[in-house]
């Protein structure tokens, strides 16, 4: 988990606070002069209060009815010279750091305002508003105002952002580290909105959209503070500026924050919830309403070129936000009782360390080695569990281990595997049209046919959901091509009944599967755990040998069968034209690797792993070179 920082000078000391149910806009103020009624025009550019009170001295005063309706004026003429500002600011692309000294005189916001806030400012004291500004009121509970309290155990700061978990209450907040970096973004997802490139106005799509618009916010981020931002902060506060210009500002601390690996809404207008790496299910205080949903279907649409509407309520599609692969399943009206649902499970671009897995009993070394034995043997290998148990992680896991010179294709209908280069692998891949989609035409299971002819090492299928994708795949397998696979059962057994009474497969084709692994995800208070908990073999007369279970996590009672890991070796042997003891002399060694090595990096296991594959093969080629 990302570094606490202890010293939150900022966080703890607000300013300001808004109350949305009653519009009441609470500002402190060290004395009434220019810099406090700036700050109410700023404000005013943002939100639309029926009450201003101000602390000041210990004392509460609220802005008088006329005084406010005039700032509000005020604030109109504003907005409509910074968008002119703005405008003309990106149109220009101005490079000239002297003119961007001379703009930010102007539109500076912190630590202090711009002559155009000021400006406005002497016009309103000019018309010698009757009466006093401010009037002095009560206000209850004044100590809650500025500093809503609240309980965590946990702290962890990204970027400019705050993360405050509190475990006892399943809660997950996320807040900014300070008020200036709250409406520096603000201000700057306005200016961001006025950006536009040849490439985005012709494409529309989200990567030329997040190029074009980082560059601009970068280049004109000082234009809004004349304090110096650490470069770390300063990205990252661009980066969620630029996704606020597109009306995302409240999924982006998710998709950073790589401890959320799953987030979810019931229905618009609810808040998000997530799941969490390290505190498993927790609510969040994101509250995602209308405005954020249709931004976000938006995007889903445009990215997709996928329908959402009444005759196709339904949609899963996979987007990259900033290098993060991100399956996104929504639907809505008339499938949902609510308004929509939203989905989306982050798929890291980097594979789970095995020193991880082994710590957290994932798997045990016997079993890892046994499973990459298997795929460096081209296995045809079933992955299968409820929803969300890790079986695409497992699958990424392996085929990290292939080697190089190898072609693997993929074909998925969302993709949620390794990017196409991982270690300089060959990788293809297919996206088709998918199982939700109305108007796919069962697009997957003509690709897995057409596969025939693109000479694939190894065939990822991604997730088997339909008849059409069991009878394609089967046909692939019968025709001599080695696949990889997931599919939702409960249980091997389950799987194995699926294809034959519901599918139709006969019992002599399931023989030419070769191994079946099944995950888990076990729910335990508010934490998750996703492991594997049984691997069999499919024997040449379709029966299914036990080799690994784990069927009690808590007390971490796995065992590993040998005699029955063996059997599969016969199989392999043929298959790849090899003796079986020296497929189990490589087994050995692989396993040998896993043991010594269990805390080294992912890659370093790999080399070693594909050096002793080369060599039980006799070749000569140095690992550099792939």
């Amino acid at each position: 988990m990302n570094e606490t920082r202890e010293n939150l000078v900022f966080f703890a000391q607000r300013t300001w606070s808004w109350n949305a149910k009653s519009k009441i806009l609470y500002l402190s103020a060290q004395k009434i002069d220019s810099s406090l009624f700036c700050n109410i025009i700023h404000k005013l550019t943002h939100l639309s209060p029926r009450r201003i009170i101000v602390h000041l001295d210990d004392e509460w005063y609220e802005v008088n009815k006329e005084c406010l309706d005039f700032l509000k004026k005020c604030s109109q003429r504003v907005i409509e010279e910074k968008n002119k500002r703005y405008k003309a600011l990106v149109e220009k692309n101005c490079d000239d750091y002297a003119n961007l000294d001379d703009i930010q005189k102007e539109l500076c916001i912190t630590p202090s305002y711009g002559t155009l806030y000021l400006k406005c400012l002497n016009q309103m004291l000019e018309l010698n508003i009757p009466g006093e500004l401010l009037t002095r009121c009560d206000i209850k509970d004044m100590e809650n105002v500025f500093n809503k309290k609240f309980s965590d155990n946990h702290r962890y700061v990204i970027g400019h952002l705050l993360y405050s978990i509190d475990e006892r209450n399943s809660l997950y907040r996320v807040s900014f580290l300070s008020d200036d970096y709250f409406w520096i973004n603000k201000e700057l997802s306005i200016l961001l909105r006025h950006a536009y490139s040849e490439e985005m106005l012709k494409s529309g799509r989200l990567d030329q959209i997040y190029r074009h618009r980082l560059k601009t916010g970068l280049r004109f981020l000082k234009i809004l503070t004349s304090r110096e931002i650490e470069k770390s902060v300063k990205k990252s506060l661009v980066k969620h500026a630029l996704y606020s210009s597109i009306g995302l500002s409240k999924i982006f601390p998710l998709i950073i924050d790589d401890n959320v690996q799953n987030f979810f809404l019931d229905n618009v207008g609810e808040k998000l919830y997530v799941d969490h790496a390290v505190f498993g299910r927790l609510d969040t205080n994101l509250r995602f309403q209308e405005k954020d949903f249709e931004s976000f279907i938006t995007l889903i649409k445009r990215e997709s070129n996928l329908n959402l509407d009444y005759a196709n309520p339904s949609i899963k599609t996979s987007i990259f936000f900033d290098k993060i692969p991100i399956r996104i399943s929504v639907d809505i009206p008339p499938l949902t009782w609510g308004k929509g649902v939203i989905d989306v499970r982050k798929h890291m671009s980097n594979v789970l360390s095995l020193k991880y897995l082994l710590e957290t009993h994932y798997f045990s070394p016997e079993s890892v080695a046994f499973l990459i034995f298997a795929t460096l043997n081209r296995a045809n290998i079933s992955i299968v569990g409820e929803p969300n148990s890790g079986k695409t992680s497992l699958l990424n896991f392996l085929s990290y281990f292939m080697p190089s010179w190898w072609r693997i294709v993929h074909i998925e209908d969302a993709l949620e595997t390794l990017p196409q280069r991982v270690s300089d692998q060959h990788r293809i891949v297919y996206i088709v049209e998918p199982f939700e989609s109305r108007e796919a035409k069962d697009t997957k299971t003509l690709e897995i046919i057409k596969v025939l002819h693109r000479t694939p090492s190894y065939l990822i299928l991604g997730e088997i959901q339909t008849r059409g994708h069991v009878k394609a795949m089967f046909r692939a397998v019968s025709a001599g091509l080695r696949i990889m696979h997931t599919a939702h059962a409960s249980d091997s057994n389950g799987f194995i009944k699926r294809l034959v009474k519901v599918y139709g497969i006969p019992e002599l084709l399931i023989s030419e599967l070769d191994l079946i692994i099944t995950m888990k995800r076990v729910e335990w208070r508010n934490t998750v755990k996703r492991f594997i908990s049984e691997i069999k073999i499919v024997d040449e007369n379709s029966g299914l040998k036990k080799v690994y279970a784990n069927n009690n996590f808590l007390k971490n009672s796995a065992y590993y069968d040998d005699l029955n890991a063996s059997k599969i070796f016969r199989k392999l042997a043929r298959l790849n034209c090899i003796e079986e003891n020296v497929l189990q002399e490589m087994y050995e060694d692989i396993k040998r690797i896993i043991i010594n090595h269990a805390f080294s990096e992912n890659s370093v296991i790999r080399k070693l792993v594909i050096e002793t594959y080369s060599k039980t093969l006799g070749g000569n080629r140095s690992y550099e070179k792939y």
